[in-house]
Order: structure tokens, then C-alpha cells, then sequence
């Protein structure tokens, strides 16, 4: 949701019924439920609250709905975690250019530019709507400056879209490629999809934490409640709350897209604690967002590599996330250059 200091809704417009596009359950294999078991207890507790199922259902249908013709949940977990400074799902803390507050936002997914440097995600109205230039982490250490904002309106003749990328200026912030909850819950993120309906995803906010529902519709119409812009985003029925905005949306181990709003019930609460459906919408990452840095921005994943030389992009980053590598000195980052000696 936006920040604190904002306090404003956004509602859903043209929600269409649930379509078959996700195959129904089958058997889950024992890989499957060796999987599940080293999901964050929060993340398993919301599966089964907003989704009505186990979570071995749940990564189950999230590998279906992805279309990958083949499982990538080969490993435990935990073996796919390295200890890194910052992930996606911590909280923002936003000051404006003379460092006064300006609201709460959450981290969304890691990324990096075409050099290789640091460039997390978030919501681009947590900039656009707070005059917010800097973040830093709830939890306390400097992140950065805002880089690229978007935030513009389809009635106005702009795209309708709602992200924003960050320039990390804290060199001991190295990214990982995971979300984690406020309890040190951690699922790594090992891909990129785009949204399909029916699709089963969760969301890790620094206001709500762990809240999962279904896709609704992959292209629907948003206004916000505030400033009356539409944007274009994809809906789906995690509940969220103030201070979410910019929060990673995933479908078992896959990055979908990044919280842009959602309504909200009496109180502020979910709608679904009162026999509601809750409303939320967010922003592709490949319809959307990643379209628009060709070749210049990269999310983060325990999988990718980029070129090709068996070594996952994460391995081929310099230690400071504000620098680039480049060991042969040729011009181009390490993790673009399938010539680049491992390190």
C-alpha cells in the first residue's frame, strides 16, 4: 500500500472470475514436500489461511501456472541462501533532499544495472507522491537515492506506470537474491514470470508481512484513491497494507511483480479477516517493468546468467555493490562477459 503519510486506496476496476489457467493439484511429489517444509513458517501459515491449501500444493501450483517445462526446486532451500545486506521485503524508510521523513515503503526485488551495481525495485509513487530522494532500511543503514520514478497516468496519455528504481549508495549492502519476512524468513527468488490468472502468489510487506491469494486478471485498470491516476498492473487478492507499497508479489520461487495498492476492510484490516475478498493490484516485472531497461537492468535471481558461462550473475559481482567488476579489464562487467576468469 502507500506510505504512511499517504493514506490513500486504490480500487480494482474490471475483476474477471478465476480462469482454469492453473492446472488442478495433482499428487505432490516428495520434492515438492521436502520443499515445502523449508518455506518461512509465516509464508506456510499464509498459504493455508488466504489460499486454503498446504504449502506443497502451493509450490506445486505456482510451477505450473509458471510454464516451466521443468521443476528448478532441485536443492534444499537453505543451500540456495548466502548471506547477503539487503533483500527484498525489508522495510524503506523515505526522507525527502533535507532528510526529513517522508513515509515507509518495502523493498521490492533486488536488481542490477547493465553494469552490474545495485538497483533495487520499489514503488514509484513512494518517490512520486512523497517527494521522498532517499531511502535507507527500517531496521537502520543508509541504502540510497532514488534513480529512475514512474509514476504516471493512462488518462493523461502516460503508460500507467508505478515503479521505481534505486540507486544504492552503501557499499557493504551487498543484494541477495531472495525475500525474506520480519522474522528472517527467507525463499529465494530463482526466476522471472509474468502474471497468469489463477495463479497462486504471496507477497512479503513490512506492514502486513506474509499474505498470499490468486491472480484475478493479468491486465486491469487502477485508480488511485488520491490522485486519481490510472495506472495498468495486474490484480490479484493478497491483502495489503499502508506501508507495502513497493513489496515483492512471487509465485512459489518465482518474481511476478512489485505491490502498487490494494483496498482495504473496516479498520484497515484484511477484508478476508471479515468474510471479504481483498483487492490488490501491482506492477509486471515482465510486462511492465523490465521492457523498459533493455539490456540495462537484470533482477536478481539464484539462477540467472546472463552470459551463459555456467556461473550464476550473483558469483560475478564485485563485493561492493556500488562498483563494477570487470577483472580482464575489457570494458564489460563480469557477469555480461562468458570470457571473464571466475573468481
Amino acid at each position: 500500500m502507500f506510505g504512511r503519510r499517504l493514506m490513500v486506496l486504490v480500487s480494482v476496476l474490471a475483476l474477471s472470475p478465476v480462469s482454469g489457467a492453473v492446472a488442478a493439484p495433482s499428487t505432490v511429489d516428495t520434492l515438492f514436500s521436502s520443499q515445502a517444509k523449508e518455506l518461512p513458517a509465516d509464508l506456510i501459515d499464509a498459504v493455508r489461511r488466504d489460499l486454503g491449501i498446504d504449502a506443497p500444493t502451493y509450490l506445486e501450483q505456482a510451477w505450473r501456472a509458471s510454464g516451466r517445462p521443468e521443476s528448478p526446486l532441485e536443492r534444499p532451500l537453505r543451500t540456495l541462501l548466502p548471506s547477503r545486506g539487503i533483500a527484498a521485503g525489508m522495510g524503506l524508510r523515505l526522507t525527502d533532499a533535507s532528510r526529513a521523513p517522508a513515509g515507509l515503503c518495502t523493498l521490492g526485488f533486488l536488481a542490477v544495472d547493465g553494469k552490474g551495481r545495485s538497483t533495487p525495485l520499489t514503488a514509484g509513487h513512494c518517490a512520486a507522491l512523497t517527494r521522498a530522494e532517499n531511502a535507507s532500511l527500517e531496521q537502520g543503514g543508509v541504502v540510497g537515492r532514488f534513480d529512475t520514478v514512474r509514476f504516471d497516468d493512462l488518462g493523461s496519455g502516460g503508460k500507467g506506470e508505478d515503479y521505481a528504481t534505486l540507486r544504492v549508495t552503501n557499499p557493504w549492502l551487498r543484494p541477495a537474491a531472495e525475500v525474506i519476512d520480519q522474522r528472517g524468513g527467507r525463499v529465494p527468488v530463482e526466476g522471472v514470470v509474468a502474471p497468469v490468472e489463477g495463479m497462486p502468489v504471496c507477497k512479503s510487506g513490512r506492514t502486513t508481512g506474509w499474505t498470499c491469494g490468486r491472480v484475478r486478471k493479468e491486465r486491469v485498470h487502477a485508480v488511485s484513491g488520491t490522485t486519481g491516476r490510472r495506472i495498468a498492473a495486474f490484480a490479484h487478492t493478497a491483502c495489503s497494507g499502508i506501508g507495502d507499497s513497493g513489496a515483492p508479489v512471487l509465485s512459489g520461487t518465482m518474481a511476478v511483480g512489485i505491490l502498487q495498492g490494494g483496498t482495504q476492510g473496516p479498520g484497515g484490516r484484511c477484508r478476508a479477516d471479515s468474510g471479504g475478498e481483498d483487492a490488490a493490484v501491482a506492477e509486471s516485472l515482465v510486462q511492465d517493468v523490465l521492457p523498459n531497461f533493455p539490456g540495462s537492468l537484470y533482477v536478481l535471481t539464484t539462477t540467472g546468467d546472463q552470459d551463459g558461462d555456467g556461473v550464476p550473475d550473483i558469483d560475478e559481482l564485485a563485493a561492493d555493490p556500488t562498483a563494477v567488476r570487470d577483472d580482464n579489464g575489457n570494458g564489460v562487467p563480469a557477469f555480461l562477459d562468458p570470457a571473464e576468469r571466475a573468481r
